[in-house]
């Protein structure tokens, strides 16, 4: 069990993707929102997402681009091996289209996204309530620049 513990653990040191930060603004521009992400945007990085993560800072998440669908399309998330749970952010272009809140650790039922999603926002379950955060936000992928590794642990 031990061993299995220390594998896991090197798979996540292995799999970490570079960091960037993204912007979510409400519809009237007055509440803005930092997020520290990893991002996904390959098949393997994104089959892996946050599988056997024990723990995610209350300011990361992951973003899930697909760059080989450029006018977006039905995306299908679960949470198998998923161990915290998560809010999932499903945004068409620039905009939070719709939300699934509260993502069930290991549950294996598929969720759909809406027609036309090019990119899914996952962050700690419950943030996007917290936040106010709800469809119609927009987001924005800011200018690289160099970001700690110890903000999506």
């Amino acid at each position: 069990m031990r061993c299995l513990a220390v594998l896991l653990m090197l798979a996540n040191v292995a799999q970490a993707l570079p960091l960037h930060q993204v912007e979510l603004t409400s519809p009237d521009g007055k509440v803005r929102h930092r997020l520290t992400v990893e991002v996904a945007d390959t098949d393997a990085t994104r089959q892996q997402g946050l599988m056997h993560r024990t723990k995610l800072a209350d300011d990361a998440g992951m973003l899930f681009v697909y760059p080989d669908r450029p006018g977006g399309d039905t995306i299908y998330m679960w949470m198998r091996n998923t161990l915290i749970p998560l809010d999932m952010l499903f945004v068409q272009n620039d905009t939070v289209a719709a939300i699934h809140a509260g993502a069930v650790p290991h549950d294996e039922t598929v969720i759909a996204s809406p027609p036309a999603t090019t990119a899914v926002l996952e962050v700690n379950g419950g943030w996007a309530d917290a936040k106010g955060v709800t469809a119609g936000w927009r987001l924005r992928l800011l200018p690289a620049r160099r970001v700690s590794a110890t903000a999506a642990e």
